[in-house]
C-alpha cells in the first residue's frame, strides 16, 4: 500500500464583493481589495491563510434583493498549506472569532 502525504489543501467557496476582489494573491503579496461579504466565518481565515488564490464572477440567475443590487456574487479557488504551523493558526483564529462573537 502507498501513502500519499498531502502538502496544500484546495478550498473554493463563494463570496460577494462590492467591485470585486483581485485576480488573487501570489508570490507579491495581498493585493488591497474592496470589502468581502464571507457566507461562512472559517472562509475569512482561510482566505487569510492561503500561499495563492484566483477569483472569477459567478453567473447567477437568481433575483437580487435591492439592498445587493451593486455587489457581485464571485467564487475563490485557493491553496492552503497543510503544515503543522497553518492548521494551528486556523484553529487558533477560528477559536479567537467565536469567542468574539
Amino acid at each position: 500500500m502507498r501513502n500519499y502525504q498531502i502538502h496544500t489543501y484546495p478550498v473554493a467557496f463563494k463570496f460577494i464583493s462590492h467591485g470585486g476582489k483581485p485576480n488573487g494573491k501570489g508570490a507579491l503579496g495581498e493585493n488591497e481589495a474592496e470589502p468581502i461579504l464571507y457566507n461562512h466565518l472559517e472562509d475569512e481565515i482561510f482566505d487569510k491563510l492561503c500561499s495563492w488564490s484566483f477569483t472569477f464572477q459567478l453567473r447567477d440567475q437568481q433575483a437580487v434583493t435591492h439592498e445587493l443590487r451593486n455587489y457581485r456574487k464571485m467564487g475563490l479557488v485557493m491553496a492552503v498549506k497543510a503544515d503543522k504551523q497553518t492548521v494551528d493558526k486556523f484553529r487558533e483564529d477560528l477559536k479567537t472569532f467565536i469567542s468574539d462573537s
